[in-house]
């Protein structure tokens, strides 16, 4: 076997692990930034509608970060840039769900 081809095969599962931090960690991201928009788009006035829109959006995205955010400090515990992620939406931790 040629050297370049043992290094191909040395690095494959290194390129899967990280494709799988990429994804992970982009979902989770990706549902703190939409919970932290929609919390901004809250407003007593809006119509009822429009409320409740926000909420479910809310609990599906807030939710699922809150749910991830657990998983990735366990996961990742010595990664400063997945802990400086987390510190970012660290407030993620206390979101209640809305009835």
């Amino acid at each position: 076997m040629r050297p370049s081809a043992i290094f191909l095969v040395l690095l494959a599962p290194a390129s899967l692990a990280a494709k799988h931090t990429g994804a992970d960690l982009q979902n989770f991201k990706t549902k703190a930034e939409v919970c932290t928009h929609l919390a901004g788009e809250w407003d007593v006035d809006l119509p009822d509608e429009n409320k409740a829109e926000i909420k479910r959006g809310m609990n599906e995205s807030c939710g699922r970060a809150k749910a991830l955010y657990p998983v990735l400090q366990r996961r990742y515990p010595h990664d400063p840039a997945v802990k400086q992620l987390l510190r970012k939406y660290r407030d993620l931790k206390s979101y209640q769900t809305w009835s």
